[in-house]
């Protein structure tokens, strides 16, 4: 146990540098680069930031609707979808301060008033990450031998190549291992909840990905290019533990990727400009989960 809890902290550790890199990376080319990213900030329309953090505010609700469609998979019990939708929302500020995971902690935690055992907890969360990290991973891939790829890395080409068929893999063996936690010989409703996730976090990413490129001047990338970027910058901070909702990480993989594209001012305005956007969007569904939770307690 001393172990892995030492192997936790140095993995936590390791990521609070990797953040800090990041993050100490893009204040440095922010500062190279002030006048043109100032420039960009300004020419940033109002109604575009709003529709931004419109979509991006919508797709956290997709998933804070995923998760208890899980939960009740897992635990095989028939809680009601809303308090458990609410306690996501209420949960999402936590992964900025205190950071990492604990909206993950506050979540489970907050579960264990439902009798729910921490092992089916444990397994509902891990399938929800693994799902996340599945579906962005595949949007990912799109980028394919992208020349930007082969400068930063060259083994990141051939990385996404076979990228799509290990997740797909991965897909199908989460889903069989579901479904045999579901019972879904006896109910096959909760059987068909993976899929339904899935499709979720997919309409997830869509949304995010609609909110960066509108940040992006004149929509200067392409969509489908801009939501490959966004979903490997995302993948990138998800995995990266200790980095408070992957702070620094996914600033600086933007960053790296579009600059080619649409200038590096451009690009650290679009990357800054969403984080705002981001924070503001958690807010927002957090103050609606407290208001519908107070609403919810008063009618009870």
């Amino acid at each position: 146990m001393n172990s892995t809890a030492a192997s936790g902290r140095r993995l936590r550790w390791i990521g609070r540098a990797a953040a800090m890199a990041g993050l100490g990376f893009v204040v440095w080319r922010a500062a190279q680069t002030w006048d043109g990213m100032r420039d960009a900030l300004l020419a940033m329309s109002l109604s575009s930031v709003a529709a931004a953090a419109l979509l991006y505010a919508c797709g956290a609700l997709l998933l804070a609707l995923g998760w208890p469609l899980l939960l009740r998979a897992f635990s095989g019990s028939r809680i009601p979808i809303r308090p458990l939708l609410v306690l996501h929302l209420q949960a999402q500020l936590s992964k900025y301060l205190p950071g990492g995971v604990f909206h993950f902690a506050h979540r489970h935690l907050a579960s264990r008033s439902w009798n729910i055992p921490h092992r089916r907890l444990l397994l509902a969360t891990a399938t929800e990450s693994a799902l996340l990290v599945i579906t962005a991973g595949l949007v990912a891939s799109t980028l394919g031998n992208h020349p930007r790829l082969t400068a930063l890395a060259p083994w990141l080409p051939t990385a996404l190549t076979w990228l799509p068929d290990a997740l797909l893999a991965a897909w199908l063996l989460t889903w069989v291992w579901h479904g045999c936690w579901a019972r879904w010989l006896q109910n096959p409703t909760r059987w068909l909840s993976l899929p339904v996730v899935t499709l979720l976090d997919l309409l997830f990413f869509a949304l995010a990905s609609i909110a960066f490129w509108l940040l992006l001047p004149q929509q200067a990338a392409p969509l489908a290019e801009a939501a490959a970027w966004l979903c490997l910058a995302w993948m990138a901070g998800y995995l990266v533990p200790g980095a408070p909702g992957g702070l620094g990480v996914r600033e600086a993989v933007m960053l790296l990727g579009l600059a080619p594209t649409v200038g590096e001012p451009s690009a650290l305005a679009a990357a800054l400009s969403y984080r705002m956007v981001t924070v503001l969007a958690d807010v927002v569904c957090a103050g609606l989960g407290h208001t519908w939770g107070s609403g919810q307690n008063a009618s009870s």
